[in-house]
Order: C-alpha cells, then structure tokens, then sequence
C-alpha cells in the first residue's frame, strides 16, 4: 500500500471514529435510560428474592401448622371413638332402664286391676283399698316423672 492510500484509510479511520462519537453522543440519553431501567431490573430483581425468600418462609410454617392440625385431628378422632363408646354403653344402660320401666307400668296396670276386683268383691276394706290406691297414685305419678326423664335423655 502506498502513502497515499495509506493517508487515505487512515483519513477513513478517523472519520468513522468521529462518526461514532457522534452516533454515541446522540445516544448516550438512549443508553443512560437502558443504565436506568437495567438497575431499576436489579431492584426489583433483589425484592422479588426477598419476596421469595419470605414465602419459602410462610410455607415452612405452613407446613408446620398444617402437621399440627393433623395431630389435633388425630386427637379429635380418638375423642369421638372415646364418645361413641361411652353414648354405646349410656344407650344399653338406657334399654335396660326402659325394659324395668315398661315392667314397672305393667304391674302398675296389672295392681289397678287387681284392687278394682278386690273392691268389687269387698274382699278388702274401704280404709285398705284407699291406702293402697293413694299408693298406686303415688308410683304412677313417680312413674310419669321417670317417663319424662327417658323422653329428654332420648
């Protein structure tokens, strides 16, 4: 290569340096916002680990809570068991009680019938038959009372 030609690609050189300088200056405000919007990325960057970091946080507790429910869960189960267990044997006392109960109103019945014979056939006197009526009255009434017991407790 001559100096001429050597001059002339180094003139070309310099004017496509200069050429860049002034591409550069006319977009520097161009590249100063994408500095700007890169470090606001950054910013947002770092709260979105903080954000993550927070919620790995909740989850643990979460899952923590949610072993305890279990737990309470398990309890609650062997409660109703102990419950179920116990109503069990309340509900077979219960069919006992009324078993006597229904016994108890047949021989009350069956008592009634009884004296109303007697009196009938005066094989029993009037002082005799009043007493024993007065205590019929009285277990009928008892009687009455412990069929209102039975009908609540069902």
């Amino acid at each position: 290569m001559t100096s001429s030609e050597s001059a002339k690609v180094l003139l070309m050189f310099e004017q496509l340096q200069d050429s860049i300088k002034i591409i550069a200056e006319q977009h520097s405000g161009l590249i100063d916002r994408f500095d700007g919007v890169d470090q606001r990325f950054d910013g947002i960057n770092q709260r979105l680990d903080g954000m993550d970091q927070r919620l790995d946080s909740m989850d643990q507790r979460l899952d923590s809570m949610d072993q305890r429910f279990d737990g309470i869960d398990q309890r609650l189960d062997k409660m109703e068991d102990k419950f179920d267990k116990k109503f069990d044997e309340v509900d077979e006392k219960l069919a006992v009680i009324m078993t006597y109960l229904s016994n108890i109103d047949d021989e009350l019945v069956s008592i009634k019938n009884d004296l109303k014979v007697l009196k009938k056939n005066d094989e029993i006197s009037e002082k005799r038959a009043n007493d024993l009526e007065k205590r019929v009255a009285i277990l009928e009434k008892e009687f009455k009372k412990l069929k209102t017991i039975k009908t609540v407790a069902v």
